[in-house]
């Protein structure tokens, strides 16, 4: 028996949010219910954070989190170093330049991370 699960997408409307959410809803089809929470909307913000998101996209699946997104996002310690790092490289970028952050690496998870955990 297959029970309707309730899926929710958290999203800031970026490029890889949509594409998230299309992935969401091609894989969850007519069976299940996708609600779209815009996080521009102070409720949202407040609603993802009794998740624990961090970072967006971000899906939930029936009030929990789903594990390809618990992350936790931008870590600070981690990014100041990054940062600090770069800084004492010759030749580099000064940060208040456009695109500085381009020699820092985030970690990301593919579309295909999702698919094994929703279901």
């Amino acid at each position: 028996m297959n029970t309707r699960k309730k899926k929710e997408v958290f999203s800031a409307g970026c490029s890889t949010c949509k594409e998230t959410i299309k992935f969401v809803e091609k894989i969850a089809g007519s069976s299940h219910k996708v609600v779209i929470h815009d996080m521009q909307k102070s409720e949202v913000s407040s609603k993802a954070k009794e998740h624990g998101i961090k970072s967006v996209p971000a899906v939930v699946i029936d009030g929990k989190l789903a594990g390809c997104c618990a992350g936790g996002g931008p870590d600070e310690h981690v990014l100041r170093s990054a940062l600090a790092q770069i800084a004492k490289s010759p030749g580099s970028p000064r940060t208040d330049k456009p695109g500085f952050f381009s020699s820092v690496s985030l970690r990301t998870t593919s579309m295909h991370d999702h698919e094994s955990l929703l279901w």
